[in-house]
């Protein structure tokens, strides 16, 4: 959807909701946003989140080869809601320094409190961190696998949600079921769909609030190429597969959280772990833009993957402040030999990160993350043959209204 067109759409809507708003409907018309603005310091070898140029260059970043700075807007968003009786409008825009994408477009019918429809474009329903609020993310950033799987964390699709009501013997159950297009936020060139499902399990006693839940994805990615890569005996296998044939996109996924409290404040431990098979590029795990790939997209391949994160979060007793840790894993080819690799998209990584949330004043939240990247070595990569220069400090001043 081209800028000017997504411009236009929501000054419409935006007349619309003022409109009704004046009209003694101001109670049915929600309004939020938030801002994020980042200060990134990296080494030399590490890719950026903001600005045009994501990585180093001698010219101009400086001769040096030590490190480089970077600071815009990591993304904004805004969101229009209207209710009436169950029946609520939804949609949300992604604003940053790239430009503005659409982020939901959906109809949410709510006929009971057990039951829950959503149409349109609407935040994938896979695990615990791809449907988490953006503007709510405590480190900053999801982890590098479902970066990739999920590059971005919408897509067209219908979703129904049934939860156990409160007086039920199956308080605490949650089903979400849909499908989605696999086109992310493209338009959708067939009828064929992704089947996506969760079940959660979440319990409040005593005011420790406990949570499990398991994922999954199943879907196909169309194969225009003649050439697909695989792994067989430790060594690379090039075959010719028959062209527009599909490629499994299979994931599953477990979750869990808790949350209590101490003398200390609340203590908060998140963890998601993830295992699927993905097709991809000979360069690059991230899934496709849409549920092909074309015939300049040449080496398409299945890969076999595994990983996810651990995060713990500290409330520092009646302080605006939080002490934040993570622990992440991707890596992106368990089949693949030590000793052989087909590219850098091959290599596992792993992250430790320290960090601090301030929570200045309502809505307003300054948070830093310092991120220890390591990645595994490899003699026949040269440029992976060492542990890479890529350390990344983040700033982020954020207003959520």
């Amino acid at each position: 959807m081209k800028r000017n067109t997504v411009t236009l759409l929501a000054f419409a809507l935006l007349t619309c909701f003022f409109a009704k708003a004046q009209d003694g409907f101001k109670d049915k018309l929600q309004i939020g946003g938030f801002i994020q603005t980042d200060f990134e310091w990296l080494q030399y070898e590490g890719k950026s989140n903001t600005g045009s140029h994501q990585l180093y260059n001698a010219d101009r970043d400086g001769a040096d080869k030590d490190y480089f700075i970077r600071y815009g807007v990591r993304r904004g968003g805004i969101r229009l809601a209207y209710s009436e009786g169950i029946t609520q409008g939804v949609f949300e825009l992604d604003l940053n320094d790239g430009g503005i994408v659409p982020k939901a477009a959906m109809i949410n019918v709510k006929p009971a409190d057990w039951i829950e429809i959503n149409a349109g474009l609407q935040t994938i329903w896979f695990g615990e961190e791809t449907p988490y609020s953006t503007p709510r993310q405590e480190v900053l950033e999801h982890c590098d696998l479902l970066r990739n799987i999920f590059f971005l964390d919408r897509d067209l699709g219908l979703r129904l949600s049934l939860k156990a009501p409160e007086t039920s013997r199956l308080k605490g159950w949650k089903l979400d079921l849909g499908f989605v297009s696999g086109n992310n936020i493209n338009r959708v060139p067939d009828g064929k769909m992704n089947l996506v499902g969760r079940v959660k399990y979440s319990t409040d006693i005593n005011r420790v609030y406990a949570a499990l839940g398991a994922s999954f994805y199943y879907g196909k990615v169309n194969n225009a190429d003649s050439v697909w890569l695989n792994y067989i005996n430790d060594s690379l296998w090039v075959h010719n597969k028959e062209a527009n044939t599909k490629n499994t996109r299979f994931y599953y996924g477990l979750d869990a959280q808790i949350k209590f409290f101490t003398a200390m404040g609340c203590t908060e431990l998140k963890t998601e772990w993830v295992l699927g098979t993905q097709p991809s590029q000979l360069l690059s795990l991230r899934s496709p833009d849409n549920n092909e790939y074309d015939a300049s997209n040449a080496f398409n391949t299945e890969r076999m993957f595994f990983g996810g994160y651990v995060y713990a979060f500290q409330d520092l007793w009646q302080s605006p402040f939080r002490l934040l840790l993570k622990y992440t894993l991707m890596n992106p080819n368990v089949e693949a030999d030590k000793k052989f690799y087909l590219s850098s998209a091959d290599i596992t990584y792993s992250t430790f990160g320290i960090g601090c949330q301030w929570n200045i004043a309502k809505g307003l939240r300054f948070t830093t993350m310092f991120n220890m990247n390591f990645n595994e070595k490899n003699q026949y990569i040269p440029s992976y043959s060492y542990d890479r220069k890529d350390n990344h400090l983040i700033m982020r001043l954020q207003y959520e209204f």
